[in-house]
């Protein structure tokens, strides 16, 4: 009996040596997975890190596309003024000369109504007042004209800056971050 147990205890031994043995390997498997996950986590905050640069980068390149954008925009309007300007001087040149033509206009009307006047000199004050209408109409054409162009300057403007600051509410980022493989084989 005694040689029974003996022989039973060195069997529990060996099983207790081999167990042993097989929790130090599944211990270094386990190291080995904790070294991976270290691995990982730096990787990881080097990835962190670039995108945060990244991140900084972006940010700084739209705030200078904004300041540039509200540069353009400033500028374009300045030069919409400028042009408002010019067509407020041109309107207000018209307008003196209409009412310049208007005495003449008046005068050459009053005399042309007189019977004492002959042909020939209602022929030239005749021909002085229908000038005077072609001059007019003239004037009137060249205002239109640059009404035209200036609308179609404001209208390029407006649609030029809904353009920008429609891309300035779009911002496109382009960023590509890989995962590491955290799988473990226990």
């Amino acid at each position: 009996m005694l040689h029974n147990q003996n022989k039973e205890t060195k069997t529990s031994n060996t099983n207790l040596n081999i167990y042993n043995q097989e929790v130090k390997f599944s211990n270094t498997k386990i190291d080995d997975h904790k070294n991976k996950l270290k691995v990982s986590n730096y990787k990881l905050d080097v990835l962190e890190n670039v995108f945060a640069n990244s991140t900084g980068e972006l940010n700084a390149q739209i705030k200078n596309l904004k300041a540039s954008k509200l540069k353009e925009i400033t500028t374009s309007n300045i030069n919409l003024n400028v042009c408002n300007c010019e067509l407020e001087a041109l309107n207000n040149e018209l307008t003196a000369q209409t009412k310049d033509l208007k005495p003449s206009n008046a005068k050459s009307t009053a005399q042309i109504k007189k019977p004492k006047v002959g042909n020939t000199q209602l022929t030239a004050l005749e021909k002085v007042f229908s000038d005077s209408i072609v001059e007019l109409n003239a004037q009137k054409k060249k205002l239109k004209a640059s009404n035209a162009e200036l609308a179609a300057q404001m209208k390029t403007s407006n649609s030029n800056f809904v353009k920008k600051i429609k891309n300035l509410e779009q911002p496109k980022y382009e960023c590509e971050i890989t995962e590491p493989n955290l799988k473990s084989s226990i």
